[in-house]
């Protein structure tokens, strides 16, 4: 059992990412640009700047994507190719708009393929989808990453190699508390005291203290928030576990990791939720086993990640 963590150039530009690896002992540390962040915000993010930072943490990082331009194919590809030359061997991401013959020359060159372009999609046409391309990937003997398609459900239907999700990040701005249940990641509002008691054995699973927060009424603060941050990871890596006892996805070409997929990613990009996240990966490695770990986690033992 692991962490899995994404980090977006566009949050941690300056973020020293030996720091965050010596915390994440068994857990995959992948990299974004932060395209779409930027896209939404108006922010500029220069190709030569995220390639100088691609380079100075690349013993620290096991995947990165390329820098994706929104809306523009050939710029994306453009992007890729600067990137590979430059000794970075970054995944290319297959976006709506490009054929699927380029997508099968992306995993022909590659292996592992980042496919993104699923928001405003329903979710019926996504899993089929990601369904199509995994499998037409894994003909080729590779896999993908699906960005953004982090719902448990929808991965145990889609069956990508690999996903991310950003709701822990997102969780405290709408007050929720994340778990999970044994099949999928479930949420309580943390003013909600009925809700929190219905909840009580899953939530005290996760070594959550259910008193605390129904006494309170609100989201925690401080040091506590952190905590909450680290007990949400280690319901998306209870998760990712479980998953490895349900399907079966073969590990694409290139690809140094043993396990097979789906795995899950967590994408970070709140400051004071990080340590407690990648300190769970290091706990866990050194004997941690919370309820929920027991319970959905199999008996597995991380596998110490090797050097990129």
């Amino acid at each position: 059992m692991s962490v899995n963590v994404l980090m977006s150039f566009a949050f941690w530009a300056k973020k020293d990412l030996s720091e965050v690896r010596r915390e994440l002992v068994c857990g995959k540390l992948m990299i974004d640009s932060g395209a779409y962040t930027a896209y939404t915000s108006g922010q500029v993010i220069r190709l030569a700047d995220y390639a100088a930072f691609l380079a100075t943490w690349r013993p620290y990082w096991d995947h990165a994507v390329t820098l994706d331009t929104i809306g523009d194919p050939v710029a994306t590809r453009r992007s890729t190719r600067a990137l590979h030359e430059q000794g970075l061997p970054v995944m290319p991401v297959f976006t709506r708009g490009e054929s699927v013959k380029e997508f099968e020359a992306m995993v022909r060159d590659c292996g592992y393929v980042c496919v993104g372009g699923g928001v405003g999609m329903s979710q019926d046409v996504l899993v089929r989808r990601t369904q199509l391309l995994q499998r037409r990937a894994a003909d080729l003997g590779g896999g993908i990453h699906a960005l953004g398609m982090g719902a448990v459900g929808l991965v145990r239907q889609a069956m990508p190699y690999s996903a991310d999700s950003s709701n822990i990040s997102n969780t405290f701005q709408f007050g929720n508390i994340r778990f999970f249940n044994g099949q999928e990641i479930k949420s309580c509002k943390a003013n909600d005291k009925r809700a929190l008691l219905r909840n009580w054995e899953a939530l005290r699973g996760h070594d959550i203290n259910v008193a605390d927060l129904a006494q309170n009424g609100r989201m925690p603060a401080g040091e506590f928030r952190t905590q909450l941050g680290q007990a949400m990871s280690l319901a998306y890596a209870s998760a990712d576990e479980w998953l490895h006892s349900v399907a079966t996805v073969p590990v694409p070409r290139g690809v140094r990791d043993p396990r097979p997929g789906p795995h899950l990613y967590s994408s970070i990009s709140v400051s004071h939720l990080l340590p407690g996240v990648i300190d769970l990966d290091h706990k866990l490695h050194n004997g941690y086993r919370p309820p929920v770990w027991r319970k959905y986690g199999r008996g597995h033992k991380c596998v110490e990640r090797t050097a990129a």
